[in-house]
């Protein structure tokens, strides 16, 4: 875990990327451990990690939001939100696709949402990696 500033008030350095402060990183883990979530992600839900995921990116549009909540709505529906993410496999992804597709959603939406989950787990697996 690491971050340009330590603290709040610290500025970014230039050309670096705008980030939390790592105090503030501190904070979420904390929080993730008071309710549970594992936040190195063995035991995490696919749900877990998809709210962890835009907990990190907040400053996002009103559109993006409401698209977050309704992806975040679908996999509470969904056995795939219940499911660990380290027992997740790509079959379980199209399934998961294909029965969007069964209850109606277009393509452009199932492919936003696919898009998505699929940024989560990329970071889940690179914080794993590091």
């Amino acid at each position: 875990m690491y971050s340009w500033k330590l603290v709040l008030t610290d500025k970014t350095p230039a050309g670096k990327r705008e980030d939390i402060s790592l105090r503030e990183k501190e904070k979420e883990i904390q929080k993730d451990l008071d309710d549970g979530i594992d936040h190195l992600g063995k035991k995490m839900t696919v749900c877990q990690l998809y709210a962890k995921q835009i907990r990190h990116r907040a400053n996002v549009k009103e559109g993006t939001k409401q698209g977050r909540g309704q992806l975040m709505r679908i996999l509470r529906e969904d056995n795939l939100g219940a499911c660990p993410i380290e027992k997740v496999k790509l079959s379980d992804a199209k399934k998961w696709a294909l029965r969007m597709k069964e209850k109606g959603y277009g393509f452009k939406t199932i492919n936003n949402h696919k898009r998505s989950l699929k940024a989560a787990f990329y970071t889940a697996f690179l914080n794993s990696a590091g």
